[in-house]
């Protein structure tokens, strides 16, 4: 498989993320299937984006750590998860843990920009 094809089934995968007609389980497979393309061969976010497949969506995630950002959490709460993924249910986007040496860990928001966004303020906000 060279960059193009990586691109292309990104972008496929990308678009059964976002599809709300599955299964919260299969979207977030997809994600992940995704974003391991994407590491290995390179590809950024806006390759994905800038291509005539994904044009209806303006692409996009959003990371909230879970503390204060002088003082890195060293694991995220049970509770702010729940939260988390309540909110990305609301917001219409996928959730996921992550961990950022400089910020501890918090939870990453993927979808269209808008709603990123919105989730990272509405996580923050509660």
């Amino acid at each position: 498989m060279d960059k193009e094809q990586a691109i292309r089934k990104a972008q496929k995968l990308m678009a059964v993320a976002m599809d709300g007609r599955g299964n919260g389980h299969e979207a977030e497979r997809a994600l992940a299937q995704a974003e391991t393309l994407m590491r290995k061969f390179g590809i950024e976010q806006a390759e994905i984006a800038s291509t005539r497949a994904a044009t209806d969506f303006d692409w996009a995630d959003a990371f909230h750590a879970y503390g204060p950002p002088k003082n890195p959490a060293k694991s995220c709460p049970r509770w702010f998860q729940f939260i988390s993924t309540g909110v990305a249910n609301f917001t219409d986007t996928i959730v996921r843990l992550h961990y950022d040496p400089a910020q501890g860990y918090g939870v990453g928001f993927y979808g269209d920009r808008a709603d990123t966004l919105f989730a990272q303020w509405l996580v923050g906000y509660l």
